[in-house]
């Protein structure tokens, strides 16, 4: 499946696009993720925040209540707690998971590994309002999970167990079960275990099976060409034996991999629903409604630009208030250069001309690899639109 993760509800589009008929954002943020703690329970080979992991750091319960108390009176509707560390393994998770429902914000998404998915911290998720659970397994088999996560072999079926610990808490609880997605990652050391992958999905009645490759990684965990050929070949029966293809779904960056297997799922879909148009100019519209923060209290417009890098947080809820980093000139000037780079109201000559914070990632058609996901296509038509207008009236106002 490679259809998108839209989060703007027809409430909050029509309030983003009135913000760009005004010049000034109304309301918002909408939905934050909340990277709450750098601390993680494992070291996985390829995370790209060890040194942060190793740091330790974690918001305050104090900021995170002020930070949610203030979102949520300007429209604040759901967090993600992902990335960063395990979100799971911040020190005061059950205050932070109570502060969330005592001001009615559902957890949209959560990100884990499964190791801290005890019961009573089940029960609390559940109670905060859980949407989704992305269960990060990553490896088929206890002894390839060990090496590749640099944990203890025991861990891979106690992170098994923690999910099927959630869902028997919902259940328990009579509470709707949370759309449960398991994600597998993609190198030399699992490159010929996808059949495996596949069924431990199907065993833990996933209601999607999410594989990624890694990238940026050292050579000798890459892929190499033969391990190309051998991987194309199990994506392909994978397809062609997977009656049900929302099941799938596909994160690759590596283009070669990404393009096989649309055209392998195409003709069976609906294409109109299929977020990857070759030549399309896709750019998400995250700026407009969301935030991130990292445990150190630092704030970027999207979870990619959280990551390790050189792009600059646009504020620090630590010593300012949510109202005065979003409607800030940082962000707001972020906002601006992706409104000329995205709508395509500049020439390629004047467009380095316009850029002054916005990094390539965002500037770049399909640079980000979350762009096919996070895009939005409506949302351009009618901002577009907007654009053209506030053009012809100012046009009109200096003839």
């Amino acid at each position: 499946m490679l259809l998108g993760w839209n989060r703007i509800t027809p409430n909050i589009r029509k309030s983003v696009l009135e913000g760009l008929r005004t010049g000034r954002p109304q309301g918002g943020p909408y939905h934050i993720e909340l990277n709450w703690t750098d601390r993680c329970n494992v070291e996985c080979f390829f995370c790209n925040n060890l040194e942060k992991n190793r740091a330790g750091l974690e918001l305050n319960p104090k900021v995170v209540e002020r930070v949610i108390r203030e979102g949520r009176s300007k429209g604040l509707q759901s967090v993600r707690l992902s990335g960063g560390g395990e979100p799971l393994f911040h020190s005061h998770l059950k205050e932070l998971l109570d502060i969330l429902k005592l001001h009615k914000v559902r957890i949209e998404n959560l990100t884990t590994n499964g190791l801290c998915l005890t019961r009573a911290n089940c029960q609390s998720l559940i109670e905060a309002g859980l949407d989704e659970i992305i269960f990060s397994l990553n490896y088929a088999d206890r002894y390839s999970y060990a090496e590749g996560m640099r944990t203890r072999p025991e861990n891979f079926e106690r992170s098994i167990q923690g999910v099927q610990t959630l869902f028997d808490t919902a259940a328990g609880m009579q509470e709707p079960l949370p759309v449960l997605i398991v994600a597998f990652s993609i190198c030399r050391q699992t490159r010929k275990d996808i059949p495996r992958m596949y069924e431990i999905g199907l065993r833990l009645n996933a209601d999607r099976i999410a594989f990624r490759n890694l990238h940026g990684i050292a050579q000798s965990q890459d892929l190499t060409n033969s391990d190309m050929e051998w991987l194309l070949l199990d994506l392909g029966r994978l397809i062609d034996q997977e009656n049900d293809l929302s099941r799938l779904e596909f994160r690759f960056s590596n283009p070669v991999l990404q393009d096989y297997c649309m055209e392998k799922i195409a003709p069976r879909i609906d294409k109109s629903h299929v977020n990857a148009e070759v030549g399309s100019v896709r750019h998400c519209s995250v700026p407009w409604y969301s935030l991130g923060i990292r445990g150190n209290g630092d704030v970027y417009p999207c979870c990619n630009l959280l990551l390790d890098g050189p792009f600059p947080p646009l504020g620090n809820v630590n010593c300012q208030s949510l109202e005065e980093i979003w409607g800030g000139e940082p962000f707001r000037r972020f906002r601006q250069e992706m409104e000329s780079v995205a709508l395509l109201v500049n020439t390629e000559s004047t467009l380095a001309d316009r850029i002054g914070i916005l990094p390539p990632v965002c500037s770049t058609p399909h640079a980000c690899f979350l762009c096919d996901h996070l895009s939005d296509d409506d949302f351009y038509e009618e901002a577009l639109r907007i654009r053209r207008k506030r053009r012809s009236v100012w046009a009109r106002l200096w003839s």
